[in-house]
């Protein structure tokens, strides 16, 4: 389950306690254990049935986010900026540079790269850091190659400026209070 981990625990009046962390709460559910029910079929139903109702997917439905991405005339270079900014690896290429994806070192995959034409606008990323790290980082990224698009400016939430990548591509540095 997204968010949170289940446990299960069975006390002597065979009732089974389910918990998940959800955002910045936790939340239980005290099932009433049945003999012929195995504790994963309950486990699961547990985590259906804690799933917060405002999620956006449906509690059954099958498919969950992948990765964003972007098209480029240049899949290396943007495959490198990329890597560079967020201390990603590659973890998939296909046919030289036609498909590059780009994961976190334990492999879970993040951003695809594909050769193409670029769209500007098609895709946004928001990249986050501390706000006593927010000139530092934002001096880092213009380094690897993104361009400053519009000046930094203060907002309620914090400090943010809007960059695009090597390819054109928008992204905003953000540092939240």
């Amino acid at each position: 389950m997204d968010g949170g981990a289940v446990e299960a625990s069975v006390t002597a009046t065979t009732a089974v306690l389910f918990c998940s962390v959800v955002g910045a709460g936790l939340d239980c559910v005290l099932l009433v254990a049945h003999p012929t029910v195995p504790i994963a079929t309950m486990a699961t139903a547990a985590a259906n049935f804690l799933r917060p109702s405002a999620h956006p997917y449906s509690r059954n439905m099958p498919v969950a986010f992948d990765l964003v991405t972007f098209d480029s005339p240049t899949p290396d270079n943007l495959a490198s900026f990329w890597s560079s900014v967020l201390g990603m690896v590659e973890t998939e290429r296909e046919d030289g540079d036609r498909w590059i994806v780009l994961g976190t070192p334990d492999g879970v995959r993040r951003i695809g790269i594909q050769r193409g034409s670029t769209a500007v606008g098609s895709a946004h990323l928001d990249l986050a850091c501390e706000a006593d790290e927010f000139d530092v980082e934002l001096t880092r990224l213009v380094g690897l190659g993104a361009e400053v698009v519009e000046l930094p400016r203060h907002e309620p939430y914090g400090s943010i400026v809007n960059l695009a990548d090597p390819d054109g591509n928008p992204c905003d540095l953000c540092a939240y209070h």
